[in-house]
Protein backbone atom coordinates (compact mmCIF):
# COMPACT_ATOMS: atom_id res chain seq x y z
CA UNK A 1 0.00 0.00 0.00
CA UNK A 2 1.58 3.48 -0.83
CA UNK A 3 2.10 5.71 1.85
CA UNK A 4 1.45 9.33 1.98
CA UNK A 5 2.01 12.41 4.45
CA UNK A 6 3.41 15.57 4.82
CA UNK A 7 6.80 16.18 6.27
CA UNK A 8 8.20 19.73 7.65
CA UNK A 9 11.53 20.96 9.25
CA UNK A 10 11.98 22.84 12.85
CA UNK A 11 16.15 23.50 13.76
CA UNK A 12 18.03 25.89 15.23
CA UNK A 13 15.43 28.73 17.15
CA UNK A 14 12.47 26.87 19.12
CA UNK A 15 10.67 29.19 17.55
CA UNK A 16 10.20 26.84 14.77
CA UNK A 17 8.96 23.99 16.16
CA UNK A 18 6.41 26.14 17.75
CA UNK A 19 5.23 27.03 13.90
CA UNK A 20 5.07 23.04 12.97
CA UNK A 21 3.12 22.56 16.28
CA UNK A 22 1.06 25.12 14.31
CA UNK A 23 0.97 23.31 11.22
CA UNK A 24 -0.03 20.05 12.51
CA UNK A 25 -2.63 21.38 13.99
CA UNK A 26 -3.95 22.49 10.76
CA UNK A 27 -3.03 19.49 8.93
CA UNK A 28 -5.17 17.13 12.01
CA UNK A 29 -8.07 19.45 11.63
CA UNK A 30 -8.04 19.28 7.85
CA UNK A 31 -6.54 16.11 6.22
CA UNK A 32 -6.14 13.83 9.78
CA UNK A 33 -6.24 10.61 7.02
CA UNK A 34 -2.23 11.43 5.67
CA UNK A 35 0.69 11.31 8.36
CA UNK A 36 2.80 14.04 9.31
CA UNK A 37 6.79 13.87 9.56
CA UNK A 38 8.65 16.18 12.10
CA UNK A 39 12.29 16.21 11.08
CA UNK A 40 14.02 18.47 13.97
CA UNK A 41 17.23 18.55 15.49
CA UNK A 42 18.68 18.34 19.04
CA UNK A 43 17.46 21.89 20.11
CA UNK A 44 14.02 21.14 18.60
CA UNK A 45 12.95 17.50 19.87
CA UNK A 46 9.65 17.57 20.51
CA UNK A 47 7.93 17.67 24.32
CA UNK A 48 5.51 14.50 24.65
CA UNK A 49 2.70 16.99 23.86
CA UNK A 50 4.15 18.50 20.78
CA UNK A 51 4.78 14.74 20.01
CA UNK A 52 1.69 13.63 19.77
CA UNK A 53 0.36 15.91 16.49
CA UNK A 54 2.86 14.21 14.56
CA UNK A 55 3.40 10.15 13.24
CA UNK A 56 6.97 10.31 13.53
CA UNK A 57 9.63 12.58 14.14
CA UNK A 58 13.03 12.20 12.75
CA UNK A 59 15.94 13.75 13.79
CA UNK A 60 18.43 15.48 11.96
CA UNK A 61 22.50 14.34 11.72
CA UNK A 62 24.49 17.19 11.97
CA UNK A 63 26.15 18.63 8.64
CA UNK A 64 28.33 21.99 9.47
CA UNK A 65 28.05 22.42 5.96
CA UNK A 66 24.03 22.88 5.78
CA UNK A 67 22.12 24.87 7.58
CA UNK A 68 18.89 26.73 8.36
CA UNK A 69 16.14 26.34 4.96
CA UNK A 70 19.27 24.38 3.10
CA UNK A 71 18.26 21.32 5.10
CA UNK A 72 14.94 21.02 3.12
CA UNK A 73 17.67 19.87 0.53
CA UNK A 74 17.85 16.92 2.59
CA UNK A 75 14.59 15.37 3.39
CA UNK A 76 14.24 12.82 0.27
CA UNK A 77 16.07 10.27 2.40
CA UNK A 78 14.51 11.76 5.44
CA UNK A 79 11.13 11.30 4.47
CA UNK A 80 9.15 7.94 5.92
CA UNK A 81 6.61 7.98 3.42
CA UNK A 82 6.29 6.92 -0.07
CA UNK A 83 4.79 10.10 -1.14
CA UNK A 84 5.68 13.25 0.50
CA UNK A 85 4.34 16.80 0.72
CA UNK A 86 6.76 18.98 2.20
CA UNK A 87 5.28 22.09 3.82
CA UNK A 88 7.71 25.02 5.24
CA UNK A 89 6.79 25.66 9.23
CA UNK A 90 5.10 28.82 8.72
CA UNK A 91 2.60 27.20 6.36
CA UNK A 92 -0.84 26.24 7.45
CA UNK A 93 -3.47 23.87 5.40
CA UNK A 94 -6.65 26.40 5.33
CA UNK A 95 -8.56 23.53 3.03
CA UNK A 96 -10.43 20.19 3.37
CA UNK A 97 -9.84 19.68 -0.37
CA UNK A 98 -5.93 18.72 -0.45
CA UNK A 99 -7.08 15.29 -2.21
CA UNK A 100 -7.62 17.47 -5.50
CA UNK A 101 -3.67 18.10 -5.28
CA UNK A 102 -3.08 14.78 -4.18
CA UNK A 103 -4.42 13.46 -7.01
CA UNK A 104 -2.89 15.54 -9.73
CA UNK A 105 0.49 14.65 -7.97
CA UNK A 106 0.53 11.57 -9.01
CA UNK A 107 1.57 12.09 -11.92
CA UNK A 108 4.95 13.64 -10.88
CA UNK A 109 8.24 12.66 -9.27
CA UNK A 110 9.26 15.97 -7.81
CA UNK A 111 7.14 19.08 -8.27
CA UNK A 112 6.53 22.34 -6.63
CA UNK A 113 4.36 25.65 -7.23
CA UNK A 114 6.13 28.05 -9.63
CA UNK A 115 6.86 28.96 -13.28
CA UNK A 116 9.38 27.68 -15.73
CA UNK A 117 11.47 30.56 -17.46
CA UNK A 118 14.09 31.35 -19.74
CA UNK A 119 15.29 35.14 -19.47
CA UNK A 120 15.17 37.95 -16.97
CA UNK A 121 16.53 37.97 -13.33
CA UNK A 122 15.89 36.23 -10.49
CA UNK A 123 17.13 38.37 -7.48
CA UNK A 124 20.96 38.32 -8.82
CA UNK A 125 20.42 35.16 -10.86
CA UNK A 126 20.67 35.75 -14.66
CA UNK A 127 18.15 32.98 -15.91
CA UNK A 128 19.18 33.07 -19.35
CA UNK A 129 23.35 33.20 -18.52
CA UNK A 130 22.59 30.09 -15.97
CA UNK A 131 20.28 28.22 -18.44
CA UNK A 132 23.41 29.02 -21.21
CA UNK A 133 25.86 27.52 -18.66
CA UNK A 134 23.81 24.36 -17.59
CA UNK A 135 22.89 23.64 -21.10
CA UNK A 136 19.01 23.51 -20.32
CA UNK A 137 15.97 25.31 -21.30
CA UNK A 138 14.18 26.86 -18.69
CA UNK A 139 14.99 26.98 -14.55
CA UNK A 140 11.42 26.78 -12.32
CA UNK A 141 11.00 30.01 -10.32
CA UNK A 142 9.04 29.24 -7.44
CA UNK A 143 8.80 29.86 -3.49
CA UNK A 144 9.61 26.46 -2.23
CA UNK A 145 7.44 26.89 1.00
CA UNK A 146 5.31 23.86 -0.63
CA UNK A 147 6.78 20.69 -2.94
CA UNK A 148 5.82 17.25 -3.82
CA UNK A 149 7.75 14.30 -3.89
CA UNK A 150 7.90 10.29 -4.83
CA UNK A 151 10.37 7.97 -3.46
CA UNK A 152 11.15 7.08 -7.48
CA UNK A 153 14.41 6.66 -9.12
CA UNK A 154 13.76 9.74 -10.85
CA UNK A 155 13.40 11.55 -7.58
CA UNK A 156 16.06 10.22 -6.05
CA UNK A 157 18.31 11.51 -8.58
CA UNK A 158 16.38 15.17 -8.76
CA UNK A 159 18.05 15.19 -4.87
CA UNK A 160 21.55 13.59 -5.31
CA UNK A 161 21.88 16.89 -8.14
CA UNK A 162 20.29 19.17 -5.87
CA UNK A 163 22.59 18.72 -3.45
CA UNK A 164 25.42 18.19 -5.89
CA UNK A 165 24.88 22.00 -6.93
CA UNK A 166 24.32 23.23 -3.33
CA UNK A 167 27.89 21.95 -2.23
CA UNK A 168 29.72 23.21 -5.04
CA UNK A 169 27.67 25.66 -7.22
CA UNK A 170 25.63 27.51 -4.31
CA UNK A 171 27.58 30.59 -4.53
CA UNK A 172 26.73 31.39 -8.16
CA UNK A 173 23.49 29.97 -8.46
CA UNK A 174 21.75 31.07 -5.08
CA UNK A 175 22.45 34.21 -2.08
CA UNK A 176 22.72 34.65 1.62
CA UNK A 177 18.83 34.71 3.06
CA UNK A 178 18.49 38.45 4.22
CA UNK A 179 19.01 38.39 8.23
CA UNK A 180 20.07 34.85 8.17
CA UNK A 181 23.92 35.03 8.29
CA UNK A 182 24.86 31.35 6.47
CA UNK A 183 21.66 30.57 5.21
CA UNK A 184 21.49 30.16 0.73
CA UNK A 185 18.25 30.35 -0.57
CA UNK A 186 17.31 26.85 -1.96
CA UNK A 187 15.02 27.93 -4.40
CA UNK A 188 17.53 28.89 -7.50
CA UNK A 189 19.05 25.36 -6.50
CA UNK A 190 15.83 23.05 -6.59
CA UNK A 191 14.98 25.40 -10.19
CA UNK A 192 18.57 24.72 -11.65
CA UNK A 193 17.69 21.02 -11.39
CA UNK A 194 14.37 20.77 -11.99
CA UNK A 195 15.68 22.56 -15.53
CA UNK A 196 18.23 19.77 -15.43
CA UNK A 197 16.22 17.08 -15.05
CA UNK A 198 13.33 18.31 -17.15
CA UNK A 199 11.03 18.62 -14.49
CA UNK A 200 8.00 20.71 -14.53
CA UNK A 201 6.03 22.56 -12.20
CA UNK A 202 2.42 22.56 -11.26
CA UNK A 203 1.19 26.43 -10.34
CA UNK A 204 -2.51 25.27 -9.76
CA UNK A 205 -5.24 23.07 -10.89
CA UNK A 206 -8.15 24.17 -11.78
CA UNK A 207 -9.20 27.65 -9.68
CA UNK A 208 -7.95 26.41 -6.94
CA UNK A 209 -4.04 27.46 -5.95
CA UNK A 210 -1.74 24.89 -4.14
CA UNK A 211 0.51 27.64 -2.53
CA UNK A 212 0.29 31.18 -2.07
CA UNK A 213 2.47 33.11 0.48
CA UNK A 214 1.37 36.49 2.28
CA UNK A 215 4.03 38.59 0.98
CA UNK A 216 2.20 41.44 -1.34
CA UNK A 217 -1.07 40.08 -0.37
CA UNK A 218 -4.10 41.97 1.32
CA UNK A 219 -7.75 41.90 1.58
CA UNK A 220 -7.44 38.26 3.59
CA UNK A 221 -10.75 36.04 3.99
CA UNK A 222 -11.25 32.91 6.41
CA UNK A 223 -14.65 31.26 5.93
CA UNK A 224 -14.48 28.98 8.69
CA UNK A 225 -17.75 26.74 7.81
CA UNK A 226 -17.14 26.73 4.19
CA UNK A 227 -13.24 26.16 5.45
CA UNK A 228 -12.16 28.11 2.41
CA UNK A 229 -9.22 31.09 2.18
CA UNK A 230 -8.85 33.73 0.06
CA UNK A 231 -6.59 36.50 -0.49
CA UNK A 232 -5.89 39.17 -2.97
CA UNK A 233 -2.23 38.84 -4.27
CA UNK A 234 -0.68 42.34 -6.09
CA UNK A 235 1.47 41.23 -9.25
CA UNK A 236 2.10 44.28 -11.06
CA UNK A 237 4.32 46.91 -10.01
CA UNK A 238 4.47 50.91 -11.29
CA UNK A 239 8.41 51.39 -10.32
CA UNK A 240 8.64 48.39 -8.52
CA UNK A 241 6.62 49.59 -5.33
CA UNK A 242 3.25 51.04 -6.39
CA UNK A 243 0.86 47.83 -6.84
CA UNK A 244 -0.92 48.44 -10.04
CA UNK A 245 -2.86 44.78 -10.67
CA UNK A 246 -3.86 41.90 -8.57
CA UNK A 247 -5.59 38.55 -8.96
CA UNK A 248 -7.89 36.67 -6.34
CA UNK A 249 -6.25 33.35 -5.33
CA UNK A 250 -8.15 30.54 -2.94
CA UNK A 251 -5.12 28.57 -2.02
CA UNK A 252 -4.85 25.60 -0.03
CA UNK A 253 -2.09 26.15 1.46
CA UNK A 254 -0.95 29.82 2.72
CA UNK A 255 2.78 30.47 3.74
CA UNK A 256 3.10 33.25 6.13
CA UNK A 257 5.81 34.99 5.71
CA UNK A 258 6.98 36.80 8.54
CA UNK A 259 3.76 35.55 9.78
CA UNK A 260 2.49 38.27 8.76
CA UNK A 261 -0.14 39.48 9.53
CA UNK A 262 0.40 38.29 12.60
CA UNK A 263 -3.39 39.09 13.97
CA UNK A 264 -4.84 36.69 11.46
CA UNK A 265 -1.89 34.00 11.98
CA UNK A 266 -3.18 33.83 15.72
CA UNK A 267 -6.86 34.01 15.04
CA UNK A 268 -6.10 31.06 12.71
CA UNK A 269 -4.46 28.50 14.48
CA UNK A 270 -6.88 29.48 17.63
CA UNK A 271 -9.88 29.06 15.35
CA UNK A 272 -8.07 25.36 14.09
CA UNK A 273 -7.56 24.33 17.67
CA UNK A 274 -10.98 25.00 18.59
CA UNK A 275 -11.97 22.76 15.73
CA UNK A 276 -9.59 20.16 16.44
CA UNK A 277 -10.79 19.45 20.25
CA UNK A 278 -13.55 22.01 20.91
CA UNK A 279 -14.31 20.28 24.26
CA UNK A 280 -10.78 20.12 25.42
CA UNK A 281 -8.37 22.56 27.16
CA UNK A 282 -6.74 24.92 24.35
CA UNK A 283 -2.84 24.24 26.00
CA UNK A 284 -1.61 22.71 22.99
CA UNK A 285 -1.79 25.73 20.77
CA UNK A 286 1.76 27.45 20.89
CA UNK A 287 1.61 31.33 20.54
CA UNK A 288 4.35 31.57 18.19
CA UNK A 289 3.67 35.40 18.19
CA UNK A 290 4.74 35.95 21.92
CA UNK A 291 8.44 36.58 20.69
CA UNK A 292 7.17 37.88 16.81
CA UNK A 293 10.12 35.89 15.57
CA UNK A 294 11.03 36.55 11.87
CA UNK A 295 10.58 33.76 9.78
Amino acid sequence: MTTQGYLTVATGHPKYLEMAVNLAISLRRFDPKRSICLVHDRGTTPTAQARALFDDCVELAEDDRYTGCAHKLRVYSLSPYDQTMFLDADCLLLSQDIDVYWTALQGYDFTVAGGCRRDGFWNDLDIAASCARFGIDYIVQMNSGTFFFKKSPTAAEFFDRVNELYLHDRDSLSYIHKGAAGQYADEPILGVAMGLMGLQPLYRVGDRSWMVTTWRACGFRYDAEAASFSLRKFNRFLFGRVPTGWVWHSPMVVHFIGLRPHGLYRRLVQTLQRDLSPAGPQSMFVDVMRRRPEA
